[in-house]
């Protein structure tokens, strides 16, 4: 953010706050950022002065996203190479704990389920990605399948629940900056229901009633209303 805003030097900044943090921790930081290629490399200039790092193209896109630096990568890169979806729900999944539960009793079947789950795959990610991928798909054939995969498959459904929910901000997110298209049947849609709201509340404003007012007409005499 203190380089989208050109707020100058990042460590030079961070130094006026009232309560500035560690250098070592400034450091660390922008390795890190470095590390993901979202700065570029610290020089050195002539007499041992460090030179300026610099956002790189991939660093102005993450800080248009409010989320930690590698789950925007990920996202930005799941664009990038047209596999957004399995990259929006793992980058989701990675801000709650595992969807899969262990019961005391019943801890061997469960490892069994997901190892079958998993088909082999030894990424906890690609396997989680198979598990809620499941869940979609039964959820499409009706609530009572997606309440038996559930079950049958030992996985939390709040936890589902909240990863689905974050994908989908993390999509809106990603369309915010351009990243995806806009639907435009959905913009469409939410253009004519906030139409149709705004014509609900106007026809039913008690201003009107406040306004309206009674008069007669100069060429027959009729009375009429006016509304203002």
């Amino acid at each position: 953010r203190i380089k989208v805003l050109r707020l100058g030097n990042v460590r030079k900044f961070l130094q006026k706050a009232l309560e500035p943090p560690k250098p070592h921790a400034v450091d660390a930081s922008i390795t890190a950022l470095q590390a993901l290629n979202a700065l570029s490399a610290t020089t050195k200039k002539e007499g041992d002065e460090e030179e300026d790092e610099e956002l790189t193209p991939l660093g102005y896109h993450l800080a248009q996203l409010p989320v930690d630096a590698r789950i925007g990568k990920m996202m930005i890169y799941g664009c990038v190479f047209r596999c957004v979806d399995p990259c929006l729900t793992i980058a989701a999944s990675m801000a709650f704990r595992s969807p899969f539960k262990a019961p005391f009793d019943k801890r061997e079947e469960a490892d069994k389920i997901r190892r079958s789950i998993s088909n082999g795959n030894l990424s906890d990610h690609l396997t989680l990605l198979a598990a809620y991928d499941g869940w979609c798909n039964s959820k499409k054939r009706g609530r009572r399948e997606g309440r038996e995969y559930l079950s049958k498959n030992f996985l939390s459904y709040n936890t589902l629940s909240m990863i689905d929910n974050m994908k989908r901000q993390f999509k809106e997110l990603l369309t915010s900056i351009g990243f995806i298209p806009r639907n435009p049947s959905a913009d469409k849609k939410r253009r004519r229901n906030n139409k149709k709201v705004e014509e609900d509340k106007s026809a039913s404003s008690p201003y009107k009633i406040l306004f309206e007012e009674r008069r007669i007409d100069a060429s027959d005499g009729r009375p009429y209303t006016k509304q203002s």
